[in-house]
């Protein structure tokens, strides 16, 4: 990315097509802009920092162009006819919007299950079949297959692929549900990480929630990094979501260093010159990784822990020095100095309030943020209409069953207000204190504790709860933490082919983007970069 870039309205600059994504192209193409970028270059004028980069954005940010659902069947007519702050942003800094990436419904699975457009599939897994198409050696047309004695058709040639794109449309990234032989590929969490480790685009853009199920889980996933930056520090608002008092906006890229060029575009900070090179990093002689002890890091499965540690080997051969700090939120002193009030929504471990956390807090904010989301624009429907077209179940099953007069599962509101003033504020509080005395410069800890399912366990409505519990609940850490983090890729898990991704998290508190950035520049250059997915 930070090379010098071929014309923007030149086809090898294109996204290139997926196999298994249905591509439903969308006018008017992004042709206009493309040409006025090439025009701005051929006349030597100052160019924008991501010249003629493609982007996709998450099914839940508004577009001016195109329909924005939230991955719901209910909504996949619904046109906000705007640009979120932050595409516009994009747009802005030279960025070219070629798509929308499908979510689970409403965001809240982190393994992107959606019975309407399909499971999201990871293209690290052999039998996702993923590559670019060769066209020299398009699909000829052959006689189908007929029982002896009756005559042979000639059938149309193969459409495995969606058609070559004709200028850089909008387009949606959503998988049609996968037909059986697929069922044995892998989860991808969302299809932005899907879409920017299959090389269809230079970054993705989401809003990163309460856990990471959108951007950090997905990317973890899929070997790509993510950055969830502090709150507000890139443009927010015009989004449906579901978890306001810790949505993100954050950005998806296959390197630290294109997270790096995107969030200086993205905030104002990068200069006009396209080619801003990329810093060499914080040099990781003597940084110390401050690792929690708990769940976080000891309840992981076995080949995850086994990468995990050749992953820190490897960083202690570079100079890191990682020492083991405990986070008990339930020891912090309450407002005023004193102990905190009976009853508070804390646990003993920083998972573990996370966890209360958001037990407290995800179906009281998801209720009011979508009802706000419509109310706000005029919208003639309900949230009630909204969700009894959800179709996935455990994962939304809180909010389900208040909407349908069920209180199990669905917190009191004195739950919710001491998870907000209590838990939150604990947790944080916990976690600073413990980078403090460790004289840390940052804290560690998996990104999922275990690799991508396939997609086949994924739909198992028996297995969801537990699987969503393993992926999400240590990225919950950040979100309730507030804290700044980055996903970075440290290797894979299995062998053969078939080896699936790998990740670690680092977090500092918010404000701290620009030490972490740095931070991580220098880890991803004594980690092994994650190869290209087969045939890319």
């Amino acid at each position: 990315m930070a090379s010098a870039p071929a014309r923007a309205s030149d086809p090898r600059a294109r996204a290139p097509p997926h196999p298994l994504v249905r591509c439903a192209f969308r006018r008017p193409p992004r042709r206009a802009a493309a040409k006025a970028l090439d025009d701005a270059q051929a006349a030597g004028a100052d160019l924008p920092p991501l010249l003629a980069a493609p982007f996709v954005v998450a099914d839940h940010l508004e577009t001016s162009t195109g329909v924005t659902s939230a991955g719901l069947g209910f909504l996949d007519e619904w046109e906000a006819g705007v640009d979120a702050p932050v595409v516009l942003a994009a747009q802005a800094a030279g960025g070219l919007l070629v798509g929308k990436a499908n979510i689970a419904e409403l965001g809240f699975a982190a393994t992107g299950v959606n019975a309407v457009f399909g499971t999201a599939r990871n293209v690290r897994h052999p039998t996702r079949r993923a590559g670019r198409p060769n066209p020299r050696r398009p699909y000829p047309a052959r006689p189908l297959r007929q029982p002896r004695g009756r005559p042979r058709e000639t059938a149309p040639p193969r459409r495995a692929h969606a058609p070559p794109m004709t200028g850089p449309s909008l387009f949606f990234l959503k998988c049609p549900p996968s037909p059986q032989p697929y069922k044995r590929a892998c989860i991808a969490g969302s299809g932005v990480a899907s879409a920017v480790a299959a090389r269809m685009a230079v970054f993705g853009i989401g809003v990163d929630g309460r856990g990471g199920s959108t951007v950090r889980v997905p990317a973890a996933l899929c070997g790509v990094v993510a950055f969830r930056p502090t709150r507000g520090r890139l443009p927010g608002g015009g989004s449906l979501t579901i978890s306001p008092s810790s949505d993100s906006v954050s950005v998806v890229t296959r390197s630290v260093g294109d997270a790096w060029l995107v969030d200086r575009a993205l905030t104002g900070a990068a200069s006009t010159s396209a080619h801003d090179s990329v810093p060499a990093g914080t040099p990781l002689a003597g940084v110390v990784l401050a690792r929690p002890t708990g769940p976080v890091w000891d309840d992981v499965d076995d080949d995850v822990a086994a990468e995990l540690g050749r992953a820190i080997e490897r960083l202690e051969a570079a100079g890191v020095v990682f020492v083991d700090v405990e986070v008990d939120p339930s020891a912090v002193a309450g407002v005023g100095g004193g102990p905190l009030p009976e009853g508070a929504v804390v646990g003993s471990d920083a998972a573990g309030t996370s966890a209360l956390i958001g037990a407290s807090l995800d179906a009281r904010e998801a209720v009011a943020s979508v009802s706000e989301y419509f109310w706000e624009r005029g919208a003639a429907t309900s949230i009630i209409d909204l969700v009894t077209a959800v179709q996935t179940q455990p994962a939304q099953s809180r909010l389900y069953r208040q909407l349908r007069g069920d209180r199990e599962g669905y917190a009191t509101r004195e739950a919710a207000a001491s998870a907000l003033c209590h838990g939150r504020e604990a947790l944080r509080a916990a976690l600073a204190a413990s980078l403090e005395a460790a004289g840390a410069s940052a804290l560690v800890w998996p990104a999922c504790r275990s690799v991508a399912c396939t997609v086949d366990a994924a739909e198992d409505p028996d297995a969801a709860a537990e699987l969503e519990e393993r992926l999400q609940s240590n990225a919950s850490v950040a979100s309730n933490g507030g804290l700044c983090s980055v996903v970075l890729p440290c290797g894979a898990a299995g062998s053969g082919p078939g080896r699936l991704p790998v990740a670690l998290e680092v977090a500092l508190p918010e404000g701290r983007d620009d030490e972490l950035l740095m931070l991580a520049l220098g880890l991803e250059r004594a980690l092994p970069a994650m190869p290209a997915p087969r045939g890319m």
